[in-house]
């Protein structure tokens, strides 16, 4: 079962939402709930083993 913020960032990832839309949502959430979502990002950007990549 996912969270209602882990739709979100879903939906975003996935362009389903606007960026902006996303940008005004986490503005809004309150400092606990924005660390929240951040953990829940970084959790997502693990599981995709999201790499840096260097641009030549």
């Amino acid at each position: 079962m996912l969270y209602a913020h882990e739709v979100i960032l879903n939906e975003l990832a996935q362009g389903l939402r606007p960026v902006d839309e996303g940008v005004e949502w986490f503005k809004g959430l309150s400092e606990g709930d924005r660390r929240k979502v951040l953990h829940a990002l970084v959790l997502f950007c693990g599981q995709a083993r999201a790499q840096l990549t260097r641009q030549q």
